[in-house]
Formats: C-alpha cells, structure tokens, sequence
C-alpha cells in the first residue's frame, strides 16, 4: 500500500509539474508579448500586476514538488 501511494503521489508531482510548464509557456503568450506591444499605460500596468499574480502562484506550485 505505501508503493501505491508513493505511485501516486510521483504521478500527481508530474501532472503538476507538466501544469506548470504550461504556465510558465502560457505567461509568455498571455504577458509579455502584449505588454511589450501595448501603447496605453494603464493597460500595460494591469497586465504586469497580473503577470506577477501568476508568477507568485507558479512558485507556489513549485515549492509545493
């Protein structure tokens, strides 16, 4: 029973680990191609507070492993 959960548990590591490479590739897309793009403060603004939101969770899921 103790290698099925250490099965499990290395399984759902890897699940989170692949989450958070998907993140990580996502926050180019989804950050730092529109900020380097957008003309308006504001705006660009927003989007790196929510940049640094997600990136404060990613290390979160990181320091989790």
């Amino acid at each position: 029973q103790i290698k099925e959960l250490e099965q499990k548990k290395h399984e759902l590591n890897q699940i989170l680990k692949e989450k958070i490479i998907n993140r990580l590739v996502g926050l180019a897309y989804s950050f730092v191609d529109p900020m380097a793009n957008e003309n308006d403060e504001d705006t660009r603004l927003e989007l790196m507070m929510q940049y640094d939101e997600e990136v404060d969770d990613i290390i979160k899921d990181i320091n989790r492993l």
